[in-house]
Parts: structure tokens; sequence; C-alpha cells
């Protein structure tokens, strides 16, 4: 998928759409690419482990 049409999809997940019609709008696009520009647009994707960390300031 180009970065052109990449942020085409993007723009149509910010407007609202969901991932059934995501799909009927671009079929020329792989239903597993579109789904993860989808999950990524709508933040569902795998947890990001967590660092901890302590800052002191003084």
């Amino acid at each position: 998928m180009k970065e052109q049409d990449l942020r085409a999809v993007e723009a149509m997940c910010s407007c609202g759409m969901d991932f059934d019609t995501l799909c009927a709008c671009f079929p020329g696009f792989l239903a597993a690419d579109l789904k993860n520009v989808y999950d990524n647009y709508k933040g569902v994707s795998q947890p990001v482990p967590s660092v901890a960390m302590s800052v002191n300031c003084s």
C-alpha cells in the first residue's frame, strides 16, 4: 500500500467509516492491510509494554 493510499484510508477512518465499509470502498486492497490501518487508527493494537521510570528533578 502506497503512502497516499494509507492516508486516504486513514481519512475515511477519521470520518467514522467502519471496517466493512472500508473493504467495500477499497476493493483493490487486501482486507488484512485495511484491518491493520483501521486498528492502528482506532488504537486497537497489541499493548506496548510499559517501562517503569523514575525521574528526580531536584
